[in-house]
């Protein structure tokens, strides 16, 4: 069997996508996998509609049948001049759209559906904005959404990366549940030191290199302050955002805000610190979560994402169930004052990662479904 892999963006960079299509195909080549690789740049077709569209709307353009044909068509012919048996999305960008013919059979690896991640993002995005341009929006959300809708149809199974990506799928898109199954992605390149590195009791880490507010730095901050009179010894170290965009600076008490570390210092404060916190607007899997885990490093999620199922069926950290600061802290509260209560979980989450969350393990798990459906 040869297995071809595309994605959007060139699938080898570690760049693509947080590294999943470069570490899938590291995952496919141990296990001694023939393969073939393509991206495509998102162009049009040619011809006066497409350009016309695409100077309207680049984005709509995409997701309309001129777009979707083209670009279908452009990957089909290469993965078949290539000799692919199964192609494999990852993410699902550019499924091919319903009733295209295909000789090989498409499969995808996702960790959001499309009304998971890109409703709540266009609503953040455009909520500011006049009621007309709320119409709009909406209107072309819901002809995206539909679109997508049937491009799962083309597809011979999909890989989620878990229970809360497959309900969706399952009550919002109507795929059969025996076409889904869970597929746990292997993690970043954060390491678990082997020595036994003195834990900051009361210690709270949070990272994130984009899109820092939407993941919930301010909404940290902001709970964190609510509680730091009552807990002197905490504290609470965010990095990632410019501090100036947090309103803080490097004098308030007990907080750190570091715009960049390197990679052997943010090691460091994953194996040392007591708590990770990440309480997204939206956030479909999140890798470093994963990092806290591996590191036995309980977390705190929002329900908006894919982690939230995960930390529920694991025990390995709390679930934020309202994205208000008051909430958060007296969550934090909670969690600080139960030292013993964060070591289970931290070890329940690092036994869980260890387990189930290796690139090999998703390999081979995605392998396996194949063959069966070949």
């Amino acid at each position: 069997m040869k297995l071809g892999i595309y994605s959007a963006e060139a699938p080898n960079s570690p760049s693509t996508w947080s590294g999943t299509p470069a570490n899938l195909i590291s995952g496919m080549e141990t296990l001694g996998v023939e393969m073939d690789y393509f991206s495509l740049a998102c162009d049009l077709a040619p011809g006066q509609a497409a350009r016309l569209l695409g100077r309207i709307s680049p984005a709509s353009a995409l997701y309309s049948k001129v777009g979707s044909k083209h670009r279908a068509h452009s990957l089909i012919d290469h993965f078949e001049k290539t000799g692919c048996d199964f192609i494999l999305h990852a993410p699902a960008d550019h499924l091919p759209y319903h009733g295209c013919q295909l000789k090989s059979r498409h499969v995808a690896l996702i960790d959001a559906t499309f009304k998971q991640f890109f409703y709540p993002w266009f609503q953040e995005r455009y909520q500011k904005r006049s009621r007309w341009v709320r119409m709009i929006s909406k209107f072309e959300m819901a002809r995206r959404d539909n679109f997508y809708k049937n491009s799962l149809k083309s597809l011979s199974h999909l890989f989620v990366t878990s229970s809360w990506t497959k309900d969706s799928l399952i009550c919002d898109y109507g795929v059969a549940g025996e076409k889904i199954t869970v597929c746990y992605t292997g993690t970043g390149n954060i390491r678990a030191l082997e020595e036994k590195l003195p834990r900051q009791r009361q210690r709270i880490l949070f990272v994130a290199r984009h899109n820092y507010l939407a993941k919930g730095a301010k909404l940290l901050l902001d709970a964190f302050r609510l509680i730091r009179s009552k807990n002197p010894e905490t504290e609470l170290i965010i990095v990632g955002p410019n501090p100036k965009d947090l309103g803080t600076d490097e004098n308030e008490k007990q907080v750190r805000v570091h715009g960049f570390l390197p990679w052997e210092e943010l090691e460091l404060l994953f194996n040392q610190c007591t708590l990770f916190v990440m309480p997204s607007l939206y956030e479909p899997y999140g890798l470093v979560y994963l990092e806290a885990l591996k590191c036995g490093v309980p977390v705190v999620c929002s329900t908006s994402g894919g982690m939230a199922s995960i930390v529920k069926e694991q025990g390995c950290g709390w679930v934020l169930d309202t994205l208000e600061a008051k909430p958060l802290a007296e969550l934090l509260d909670e969690c600080i004052s139960k030292p013993d209560e964060l070591e289970a979980r931290g070890l329940a989450g690092r036994r869980f990662v260890e387990r189930h969350c290796t690139w090999t393990a998703c390999a081979q798990a995605i392998l396996s479904k194949i063959e069966t459906i070949r």
